[in-house]
């Protein structure tokens, strides 16, 4: 395998950390705040379920600038959310190939979680909602974006995800997919923890 693309948020950190539910809150403070919304909550799942992103859907009913919207629900204290991971650094280290990062969040939020997970330095491309504003995760544009723009072969890549939407669309350019943080056999793996993928040395995917 030559490539080895990765989610970022409940991907490369425990679902547990409260860095998306720190991201909700500011989401549900911006809609109150800032665009006078009711209903935040069923308002995000039916962007979100139509849209890809919550921002989408605030660009096409409510004229939102997306930088605004993504400064203020991103400006959060990672320090306290994340720690430096050892046991990443090390799994992260043990895989040969381009890793890069594919996540529906901003380029400073990844840059920002990365950094304090110490493994900022392992990674060849971060791709952003920036590079796909209008077409984020699971909306095939954006696949094929990050195919074009690293000129790689799918069937050369594996794709790592909290999400079951994402990798089914994943499936449809034929990446090989991983499951992380869950279990599921219709994938191509599936991981109990990000650190586990340390078994995919001992697996048909070469990794070093």
């Amino acid at each position: 395998m030559k490539n080895y693309i990765f989610d970022l948020d409940n991907t490369l950190y425990s679902p547990e950390k409260d860095v998306l539910k720190e991201i909700d809150r500011r989401i549900n403070i911006f809609m109150h705040s800032k665009l006078n919304l009711k209903n935040v909550n069923e308002l995000r799942k039916y962007y979100r379920d139509n849209y890809g992103t919550t921002l989408l859907g605030l660009m096409k009913h409510h004229g939102t600038n997306p930088r605004d919207y993504l400064d203020f629900v991103h400006d959060i204290e990672y320090e306290k959310l994340l720690d430096k991971d050892e046991n990443l650094i090390s799994v992260l280290g043990s895989i040969e190939g381009k890793k890069i990062i594919f996540t529906n969040g901003s380029y400073m939020h990844a840059v920002n979680t990365l950094t304090c997970l110490g493994v900022i330095d392992m990674f060849d491309n971060i791709f952003s909602i920036e590079n796909y504003i209008e077409y984020p995760k699971p909306f095939e544009p954006s696949y094929d974006k990050v195919i074009k723009a690293l000129q790689i072969l799918p069937e050369e890549s594996l794709y790592f995800e909290d999400s079951k939407r994402n990798l089914n669309a994943a499936k449809k350019f034929n990446f090989k997919t991983a499951l992380v943080w869950d279990r599921d056999e219709d994938f191509d793996y599936s991981f109990d923890t990000i650190y586990d993928i340390i078994q995919l040395k001992d697996a048909e995917v070469n990794v070093g």
